[in-house]
């Protein structure tokens, strides 16, 4: 459908006209009432574009292209980078919510409805 893209010289010895990353729109179907779209970013990463983000039909991939829930991380790891400690097992929380601290991991499996799992080193 489009794309927007963002360039700016190297510093080449012969500075060249780089593409350091670009936006891009899709149609994923074209299909008359059930239309789907998507957005892919991609960003410059060690010399290479790679897809590092797609938000497609309501999902959201993460160096993915092709993202098959709310939210697709294709990675090893995910990071939450701040803890937090529900303040009792009925704190305000909504379903799904993570929390941890240095002892527990915390799920909250229900409004105001937390579970926690001691957490160790091995």
């Amino acid at each position: 459908i489009g794309q927007i893209d963002f360039r700016s010289m190297n510093d080449a010895a012969t500075p060249e006209e780089i593409l350091y990353g670009y936006i891009t729109a899709l149609s994923t179907d074209v299909t008359d009432s059930t239309e789907d779209g998507e957005l892919q970013f991609y960003t410059m990463k060690s010399g290479i574009l790679v897809n590092a983000l797609t938000l497609q039909s309501g999902n959201t991939g993460i160096g993915t292209a092709d993202p098959t829930e709310a939210l697709d991380v294709n990675s090893d790891a995910i990071r939450i980078r701040s803890s937090q400690t529900p303040a009792s097992a009925s704190a305000a929380g909504t379903a799904g919510m993570i929390c941890w601290d240095s002892d527990y991991i915390y799920v909250c499996v229900d409004t105001n409805t937390w579970k926690r799992v001691a957490i160790s080193t091995w």
